[in-house]
């Protein structure tokens, strides 16, 4: 994956001293050798252990040898040191710059959830809006159809009173001889 990061074991380089180059690894913690580990130029191997690479590396032939040829090699060394500088300072230039679009992701990201919180909170109120307006809805029909029914009811009787009334009628006016159509 493109810009992931790895922890790599230290780079162990002797110090330099008037009489060439001796071994101190009293900067370096037990603890970085268990975690990460220390890799030592002579042989390009990591060791997880402190007590044994100043026991039994530092004292081996070919380390003392790499020592040495440390002496012959010292302008070679400037080199790689300056070539390092460079990396490390690349390398920070892209952690900045993939910290940067993270935060801006992130910052997007909380924009969105933002919104999405604001759209989901406006869904609630409109489906308790759309019950309501629902439930009102069936109150209207029921009291509609409540009041259909009575009104009907009402237009029986009031056409039961006019026929009664229109026979009462008719019978009086049959009484009094009056001409009925």
């Amino acid at each position: 994956m493109d810009g992931q990061l790895t922890i790599l074991p230290l780079d162990y380089y002797p110090c330099e001293s008037t009489d060439g180059f001796q071994d101190n690894i009293d900067d370096i913690t037990s603890l970085q050798f268990k975690e990460i580990g220390v890799r030592c130029s002579c042989n390009k191997k990591v060791y997880y252990n402190k007590y044994t690479f100043n026991a039994q590396h530092v004292k081996s032939q070919k380390h003392q040898d790499y020592l040495k040829a440390l002496v012959d090699n010292k302008p070679n060394l400037v080199k790689t040191l300056i070539e390092q500088q460079k990396t490390i300072k690349t390398l920070k230039i892209q952690l900045g710059s993939s910290e940067q679009r993270i935060t801006q992701s992130l910052q997007k990201l909380k924009a969105v959830s933002e919104k999405n919180d604001a759209l989901n909170s406006e869904l609630t109120e409109l489906k308790i809006q759309l019950a309501d307006r629902d439930e009102y809805i069936k109150n209207m029909e029921e009291n509609l159809c409540t009041e259909t029914v009575m009104l009907t009811a009402e237009a029986k009787q009031y056409q039961e009173k006019t026929s009664k009334t229109e026979a009462i009628l008719k019978q009086l006016m049959a009484l009094y001889d009056y001409e009925i159509d």
